[in-house]
């Protein structure tokens, strides 16, 4: 079980891995990682375990792969350094995503809003121009015969490609100023691929994919008032 957390002084990332069973602490690792956030400073992002590998990003904006068994950092980048991400309220909160051997990430940065990185190396394989991030976390979805992230940037909704980065799609909300945290829910029906968009200025919708793979610009379904701040609903 890997745990991302920080040091009593609130200076520090910890990242463990404990025992599932017993919570035997198996080992640890810290760095140095001061800053203020609103909400405190632990991490946001959920650890991603891949093989022999775990991938930490902390809200500051570090991220670390390590070797699983032994917590031996394998490489390390600080994607806000690296991007040049403007100041986050709440800190990176998008969790990375593993798509074709590629570890996907929003930086939000004036040199890479979306980016993707090898997983062996930490170096960049592209990184393209956009909006700041979002607070919550892409997924990947196949639609129309098509792969792509789909997710919030901090604007609006989007697909992108995840073989270049490109742009396939962009949906703007009725309402402006959403936060964008929760994260998107994809489902399929008899009808076809949809996601469930919750957001706490513009509420819950149901948006379809039209045959060719971008979003349909009108919801299919919507409840005003269920419009959660954080929480991600669960289908």
């Amino acid at each position: 079980m890997i745990v991302a957390g920080r040091d009593s002084l609130d200076s520090f990332d910890v990242i463990q891995c404990l025992d599932a069973e017993s919570g035997e602490e198996l080992w640890k690792h810290q760095y140095e990682a001061k800053g203020s956030l609103d909400y405190g400073n632990s991490a946001r992002a959920t650890p991603l375990v891949h093989g022999d590998c775990v991938f930490t990003l902390g809200a500051f904006g570090h991220l670390c792969c390590f070797e699983l068994a032994s917590g031996i950092p394998l490489w390390k980048r600080n994607i806000s350094e690296d991007f040049k991400t403007p100041e986050m309220t709440w800190g990176h909160s998008g969790s990375p995503l593993l798509v074709d051997d590629k570890l996907i990430l929003q930086a939000g940065g004036k040199e890479g809003s979306l980016i993707a990185l090898d997983i062996d190396t930490g170096e960049t394989l592209w990184a393209v121009s956009g909006e700041a991030a979002s607070y919550s976390s892409l997924v990947h979805m196949n639609v129309g015969g098509k792969s792509q992230l789909v997710g919030f940037d901090a604007v609006s909704l989007g697909g992108w490609d995840p073989a270049d980065g490109k742009r396939l799609w962009k949906h703007v909300p009725a309402k402006r100023g959403d936060f964008n945290v929760p994260t998107i829910i994809p489902f399929r029906d008899a009808d076809g691929d949809k996601i469930i968009v919750a957001t706490e200025n513009n509420g819950t919708r149901i948006l379809a994919f039209n045959p060719d793979g971008k979003i349909a610009d009108k919801p299919l379904a919507h409840h005003a008032r269920l419009a959660p701040d954080t929480h991600t609903p669960v289908l």
